[in-house]
């Protein structure tokens, strides 16, 4: 039987949750250190709570990124292996931040670890790349079929007239101005 979560209205891991088929949450015991633990107390919100040996958090209550799921080491040889662990393990600094059933106050919103100036700056010089690369593709004029079939998609024609002949494309606009005064 899988230990059942100390949060809170959480249910995880109880009789009735696992009756409606729900899969048992992984858990994890109160950390040893004891500033942390004091941390994990203040974040889970329940008052006077005497800490038990068996007392656990399951893993509903934290970002994946706290939680190790899977191992990778590199051998000798350079190839790299990655083994799924039987049991997750949580990263050293993890706390529980997440609160499902409880006011959305008390969630702390997870926070993205900024990049350096010089990665964000590569990062932005590979996306424009990209997108004049894209815009050069779409804009290429292959031969002069091409140029026939698909000149009217790509350009603004609005006050142009042309006629279309065997060896060119011909592009003019017509200003007929009519004097004022003109007798019609």
């Amino acid at each position: 039987m899988p230990s059942r979560c100390c949060v809170p209205e959480c249910k995880s891991n109880y009789d009735s949750s696992l009756k409606k088929n729900e899969q048992p949450e992984s858990t994890f015991l109160f950390p040893k250190d004891p500033k942390l633990r004091e941390l994990w107390l203040q974040f889970i919100h329940r008052k006077n709570f005497v800490i038990g040996k068996s007392a656990v958090v399951c893993a509903k209550h934290f970002y994946s990124d706290d939680i190790e799921r899977v191992r990778e080491w590199v051998d000798k040889e350079g190839n790299k292996h990655v083994e799924k662990l039987t049991n997750p393990k949580l990263k050293p600094s993890a706390v529980p931040r997440i609160f499902p059933h409880q006011p959305k106050y008390l969630t702390t919103p997870q926070t993205v670890e900024r990049t350096d100036p010089e990665n964000r700056r590569m990062t932005i010089n590979k996306r424009h790349e990209e997108v004049l690369s894209e815009i050069e593709q779409s804009d290429m004029i292959e031969c002069f079929d091409s140029l026939k079939d698909s000149f009217q998609i790509k350009l603004s024609l609005s006050n142009w007239n042309y006629r279309e002949g065997s060896t060119g494309l011909h592009f003019f606009t017509l200003n007929v101005d009519t004097p004022e005064n003109a007798d019609l």
